[in-house]
């Protein structure tokens, strides 16, 4: 498995749990992001599928209803791939306005529980940064971080990766426009592959 590198530090995560756990957005703040494609690391291709959002009043009820979401993640370089089977948390880490098509455009954290098929490491906790920073997706940015259920230190970060603009993946993550299903939610939620931050 790939080592841990400075990568967390120098994207920020350690700051998102700090910030993320202090901002109470409004319940018409809160929105989804989706999208889908591909990133290298390490030079070999990795494959992704993500959405999270506030969806049907999660994070605002007693008790709080979950957040919407999901995770495929499948490594050509190690074999590894990563399926969700909950999402614990949607957090708005920035917005910086919206694109040209009036979408929100920034990045956001999305956490939550995955099985794998590494056998060391069957069932574990993610950490996903997501950046939409407009069309047509080339300066998107996406970081996996997993953290084994009976650990606390994660074992396995792809490091900040490009979708396009010559890092040589492809794809596109879309932020979206609150709606009815997203406006009874708000920002929130528990993220176990980051206790290691305290969060």
């Amino acid at each position: 498995m790939r080592r841990l590198s400075g990568a967390l530090c120098a994207l920020g995560i350690a700051a998102v749990a700090v910030v993320a756990t202090e901002r109470v957005a409004a319940a018409s703040d809160c929105d989804d992001l989706t999208g889908g494609g591909f990133i290298y690391v390490n030079g070999a291709m990795a494959t992704f599928d993500v959405g999270g959002g506030c969806k049907k009043g999660s994070g605002a009820e007693t008790p709080s209803a979950p957040y919407w979401g999901h995770l495929e993640y499948q490594d050509d370089s190690t074999g590894l791939e990563v399926h969700w089977t909950s999402i614990t948390a949607y957090q708005n880490w920035d917005n910086e306005g919206s694109d040209d098509h009036g979408q929100p455009v920034g990045r956001r954290l999305i956490c939550g529980a995955a099985t794998t098929n590494d056998p060391a490491h069957p069932d574990v906790y993610f950490a996903l940064v997501a950046a939409d920073y407009g069309e047509t997706g080339i300066t998107d940015t996406l970081e996996v971080l997993l953290t084994d259920t009976s650990a606390i230190y994660p074992y396995f970060d792809t490091g900040v990766q490009a979708l396009g603009g010559g890092a040589g993946g492809g794809g596109n993550l879309q932020l979206h426009n609150p709606n009815p299903s997203t406006q009874s939610g708000v920002f929130g939620g528990s993220c176990p592959a980051l206790a290691f931050e305290g969060f």
